[in-house]
């Protein structure tokens, strides 16, 4: 499903995602996907930025100063978690958002003033793993990069 809309994320405004940027982040991660469930490290090496942030991917013990690591180590952890998971089955089967995020958050890869376009899937509904859960959802970051959108990192809430 492509969508765009005006909402608020994480108390900043978000801007309007245009027909055609929906279509163009929906093939790319239609491409990051490809290259996670059939293992393809050079295409997905080919759509992405050299270094990713992803929360999912540095010790969940420690709080790091940023969650920005190498595209060969998301590529480690996605290849290992990814396929068959219920972030594949979720973006298989359930509509996607999209949202775009003004560069004044927290994250490092938001230099340069330019936007985060998060692709968000919605991994558990309220009540679907345990009655009471809130549900989870995962989203896919990409930069624009002259006229494509390349990958660059991962988040998860909650």
């Amino acid at each position: 499903m492509l969508c765009g809309e005006f909402s608020y994320a994480q108390g900043e405004r978000v801007e309007h995602v245009s027909k055609e940027d929906s279509i163009a982040l929906h093939n790319a991660l239609n491409i990051v996907m490809t290259a996670i469930e059939q293992r393809d490290t050079l295409l997905l090496k080919s759509v992405s930025l050299g270094e990713v942030d992803c929360v999912m991917c540095v010790n969940r013990w420690t709080l790091p100063k940023n969650y920005l690591v190498p595209i060969d180590t998301f590529i480690k952890q996605s290849f290992d978690e990814i396929p068959g998971s219920r972030i594949a089955n979720a973006y298989h089967t359930r509509p996607l958002h999209i949202t775009v995020l003004t560069p004044e958050m927290y994250s490092p890869i938001r230099e340069s003033n330019q936007p985060i376009y998060e692709v968000w899937v919605q991994t558990l509904l309220p009540d679907e793993w345990v009655e009471g859960h809130e549900g989870a959802s995962h989203a896919f970051w990409f930069k624009r990069l002259s006229d494509e959108f390349k990958f660059c990192g991962m988040t998860s809430i909650p």
